[in-house]
């Protein structure tokens, strides 16, 4: 899915960009199903853009023919057919950099056909790839070689600790062209089906359904993890209960035999409608026909995995039924509020599940103005027009650099200079802050050294340790206390001074409205803050300032100070006055109950209060709800 928009979105700037896949060989189990139109000249899967000239060319392999594709043992070459089919294309078509996305094949495939063109490639991985297929002994060498290889690996997070102990250099990984949905099509205004239509488009037999009994949707692989039978058993006893929906699942997988064969003993057949995996680019248009769309993963083997489709469906304006493990991974988890943007819910305890799908079928009303209150309250940064171009600059940039291919053991006369590697220093660590550095910025630079540059091992401290000191002489070289330069690169030292290494992962949460929850006794309720962390205020506001630079263009700051929440477990959160004074309260370690916060709250800012419209108590506890999915505060 992040292939597709990003091909098309680098056409829509008006490059030439050709897809070599293996896509007609996928098994039918996990076979999308295209219209004839979409696979159309010009359609959803080869678009055609007149106005800037660029455009998506598909280049597939087909199922081998036997009679002359045979050897002993038999197999299927994949990758030496997706390599020299990629190879030609590249030599064809006078192809400057390559994106692959996967170790397996594409990213041994973009190896080879690097190695055979001198074409660099960048890659970006899947957590599958590094947790699950990379930890096998026979694979981990020629998977290593792949990340060696790559001018680029689009990596984030705890991830890049382990390509660093793979050996991949540390100037090769960026964080770059983090995905974005394009709203143009992801929108709660685009068109909608009936049940009937996408019975028809999926092939099953009518007659259709033609009642007026709300529709849960699903969408993605079915399985134990996807928390697919856990619906099935809560609409059991929906049903029991006299209260009756259908779910329509563009599902398939492994387990689709199960999942069938519990729907029947169950006595759901007659209710539960599979159809095939959704093209892209009619996601929209289901997640708009379903009266709710349910995301329901849990107990997740891969803990870095942070899906997509939370987000298609708040992007839409449809309500969200998600679990607690999967809300709490997401960027937005913050400004989560259960039954109010969302419906958050523990899909392992069943009568749990059951109550939170009645809430979202039952009233259609409501359902449509909680997802529009998702869609409004929810926003996530990245836009699509950032991703598409963070990935056209990452892409440039590396057409630019000389090849990487060999061994990148350098000799003494390759070697950079000092000043040459604190310059690339300041742009591995402090991005933003380099691209706002003036010639004269520069030059005073290239006369000072840095202990420890480049670092000697991957551990995390090394790491963590140039890149404070790096920041700590772009502070002394940065003399104007109240520039907005300055505030750039303090904003950039406080996320090294407060990034760790991750531990264990951490345990699926339960949502905080489960069993009654806090919220039910709020005067006995006491938050506790997690872990340590510090609020930091910046003379001006420059979060769209690092925005817009991450896009590749000038941004101005806004209108400041701006206050900072920096978190050794979380992502820098940007807290108002109020906010920060709470968090100093709970840090203070006094333990107050909530009832004792909102009072306190009441008493010292009762001009806000006032302003606002709304309680003190209904602020206080939208505000310890969303530290709570931040993973900063838990609950006695």
């Amino acid at each position: 899915m992040h292939c597709y928009w990003a091909a098309r979105g680098l056409a829509e700037r008006g490059h030439q960009v050709v897809v070599v896949t293996n896509a007609d060989e996928v098994e039918d189990t996990f076979r999308i199903r295209i219209p004839e139109a979409d696979l159309a000249e010009g359609g959803h899967y080869q678009p055609r853009f007149p106005e800037t000239g660029g455009s998506v060319t598909v280049i597939s392999t087909r199922p081998p023919d036997r009679r002359e594709l045979y050897y002993i043992p038999m197999g299927n070459p994949t990758v030496s057919r997706l390599a020299g089919i990629a190879t030609d294309v590249i030599r064809d078509h006078g192809c400057h950099v390559a994106f692959s996305y996967y170790l397996e094949p594409y990213g041994l495939a973009a190896l080879l056909a690097g190695r055979f063109t001198g074409v660099p490639y960048v890659f970006k991985h899947a957590g599958s790839d590094l947790h699950r297929l990379m930890r096998l002994p026979e694979l981990r060498t020629t998977y290593t070689e792949v990340l060696r290889g790559a001018s680029r690996v689009i990596s984030r997070g705890p991830s890049r600790a382990r390509l660093l102990e793979a050996g991949v250099p540390e100037e090769v990984l960026t964080a770059q062209a983090a995905f974005g949905l394009p709203t143009s099509f992801f929108n709660p205004t685009g068109a909608s089906r009936s049940l009937g239509q996408w019975l028809a488009t999926g092939g099953s037999p009518g007659p259709y359904p033609d009642d007026d009994l709300p529709v849960l949707g699903m969408y993605g692989k079915l399985g134990e993890y996807k928390g697919s039978l856990d619906v099935l058993h809560a609409m059991a006893r929906l049903r029991d209960e006299g209260f009756r929906f259908r779910l329509l699942a563009a599902s398939h997988g492994w387990q689709e035999q199960a999942f069938r064969r519990l729907a029947e003993e169950l006595g759901l057949s007659d209710h539960v409608h599979l159809i095939p995996f959704v093209p892209h680019w009619h996601i929209p248009a289901f997640i708009r026909s379903c009266t709710a769309v349910a995301f329901l993963e849990r107990e997740f083997p891969i803990a870095a995995h942070t899906p997509t489709i939370p987000t298609e469906v708040i992007a839409c304006g449809g309500p969200l039924v998600v679990s607690a493990e999967v809300a709490a991974k997401q960027l937005f988890r913050a400004s989560i509020r259960d039954r109010r943007n969302v419906i958050v819910t523990n899909p392992r305890r069943h009568e749990d599940l059951a109550a939170s799908l009645r809430y979202a079928l039952e009233d259609s009303a409501r359902a449509r103005a909680i997802g529009l209150r998702g869609h409004a309250e929810l926003r996530y940064e990245q836009s699509y027009d950032s991703y598409i171009g963070e990935l056209e600059g990452l892409l440039t940039e590396v057409v630019a650099e000389p090849p990487t291919y060999g061994s990148r053991t350098r000799t003494t006369a390759d070697a950079p200079s000092d000043a040459e590697r604190v310059l690339r220093a300041v742009g591995r660590f402090y991005p933003r802050t380099r691209a706002l550095l003036t010639a004269d910025d520069e030059q005073r630079l290239r006369r000072r050294t840095v202990p420890g540059l480049p670092t000697t091992g991957h551990d995390s401290e090394n790491r963590r340790g140039t890149a404070l000191g790096v920041g700590q002489l772009l502070l002394d070289l940065l003399p104007e206390p109240a520039s907005v330069i300055r505030d750039v690169c303090r904003y950039e030292y406080k996320i090294h001074q407060w990034t760790r290494d991750a531990g264990p992962a951490r345990k699926p949460v339960e949502a905080p409205g489960a069993d009654g929850g806090w919220r039910a006794h709020p005067e006995r309720a006491r938050p506790v803050f997690v872990g340590e962390g510090e609020i930091v205020e910046f003379a001006h506001d420059v979060e769209p300032v690092i925005e817009a630079l991450a896009q590749g263009r000038p941004g101005a700051p806004g209108e400041g100070p701006l206050c900072v929440l920096f978190h050794e477990a979380a992502a820098p959160l940007r807290v108002s006055e109020p906010t920060a004074w709470v968090i100093r309260l709970l840090r203070a370690g006094g333990r107050p109950t909530v009832a004792q916060i909102e009072e306190a709250v009441r008493k010292r800012y009762p001009a806000a209060i006032r302003d606002s419209g709304r309680a003190a108590s209904g602020q206080c506890r939208d505000l310890l709800e969303g530290l709570f999915w931040e993973g900063l505060v838990t609950f006695d």
